[in-house]
């Protein structure tokens, strides 16, 4: 597969991955908010109180062909040229790493919600965990790419924050609704969340209100 259809196959997911980015900001609190009281002068001229601001949050996309699931579960891959960037602090804060659906080609069955920051973290604390995954570099001649496997069982604590494992029906109901419940004993999801009931509210506010 040329570099040009790679990119093709992999945009083909974005819009999914946003619609996830959103709903795991809320379900993993992972926006910081700083409110402020306004100025005199902002109080006088726009009648504000009071301003509420939030910091950026960068994200990486990855996708996986449903062929290769096995690898989808043990690790995430990572392009050699990249890996400076992320142990440099010049990468995204998140990974969502996705699986196509087997089922329903061009759909994701599975995201996880891994923490990028994390991971550069502990492998510039540790010479030997940065050895070990520069040891599992493959090389494709084919498009001259080089890539790293960043296999979970590495890092520890967990990097992996969260998982949404889907469903078709779900999905159809609301880009939200397939997100899995959080395992707060390992901070991976395990359970699939019912199909929303349409409804005035939003559905990520359901859960807080049940």
């Amino acid at each position: 597969m040329s570099y040009q259809q790679q990119r093709a196959f992999a945009n083909s997911f974005d819009k999914e991955f946003i619609n996830h980015a959103g709903d795991f900001i809320y379900a993993n609190r992972l926006l910081e908010i700083q409110t402020r009281l306004s100025t005199a002068r902002e109080d006088q001229r726009l009648g504000m109180d009071a301003i509420s601001s939030f910091d950026n949050i960068t994200w990486a996309f990855r996708v996986r062909k449903s062929s290769a699931a096995s690898y989808y579960n043990n690790e995430f891959t990572l392009r050699y040229r990249e890996f400076d960037k992320l142990l440099d602090g010049h990468y995204a804060n998140y990974m969502l790493y996705g699986l196509e659906d087997k089922a329903n080609p061009l759909q994701l069955s599975k995201v996880k919600l891994i923490d990028m920051n994390l991971a550069a973290e502990q492998i510039n604390a540790d010479e030997d965990l940065k050895d070990r995954i520069l040891a599992t570099e493959i090389s494709y001649s084919a498009n001259q790419n080089s890539f790293l496997c960043m296999k979970y069982s590495f890092f520890s604590p967990s990097i992996v924050i969260d998982e949404a494992i889907l469903t078709r029906q779900a999905c159809l109901a609301s880009p939200y609704s397939g997100l899995s419940t959080p395992n707060l004993s390992n901070g991976i999801g395990e359970q699939v969340r019912p199909p929303r009931i349409a409804s005035t509210v939003p559905s990520w506010l359901i859960p807080a209100l049940q």
